[in-house]
């Protein structure tokens, strides 16, 4: 599979504390197994999705590659909202959704977001402090796009 065909999104809370939490939005392009664009944001709306995709769209130099991009995701209320439909097919994009109470699914989505919870907050960190889990999910992307050993088709 070359780049730029199959991304997929999806959507984590991440906890702070007993009264904050954030969610994170990804996009993963499936060739490549990276994380090509994710937004750390306070609500989980379309506007942001949206935000996000733009962001994973600005990350393709030869936007002519995206002419028969498919987007997986789950069916959740931001991923079927008539804003995100309609933004899809402005540019063309495919929208494949999993199956219903299927997160086997969006395998690849659902693992990075468990990896990214289990090899930071759950194990090592647990700061109770939104800006320094945060700052631990922008550097754990990094590790994981760039350093982390993954296996790869």
């Amino acid at each position: 599979m070359k780049p730029n065909r199959v991304w997929s999104t999806d959507v984590t809370v991440i906890k702070h504390n007993h009264t904050e939490k954030s969610n994170l939005i990804s996009f993963i392009d499936l060739a490549t197994r990276k994380v090509i664009a994710y937004t750390i944001s306070d609500s989980m709306t379309t506007s942001v999705l949206i935000k996000t995709l733009l962001k994973a769209i600005a990350t393709v130099s030869n936007k002519k590659d995206l002419k028969k991009l498919i987007i997986h995701s789950d069916q959740g209320s931001i991923y079927t909202a008539t804003e995100y439909i309609e933004f899809c097919r402005k540019y063309k994009f495919k929208i494949s959704y999993s199956a219903i109470a299927t997160p086997a699914d969006n395998a690849v989505q659902e693992s990075f977001h468990a990896r990214l919870k289990c090899e930071t907050f759950y194990n090592n960190y647990n700061t109770q402090n939104k800006i320094k889990d945060i700052i631990i999910i922008k550097k754990y992307i990094e590790f994981y796009n760039t350093t982390r050993v993954s296996l790869k088709k």
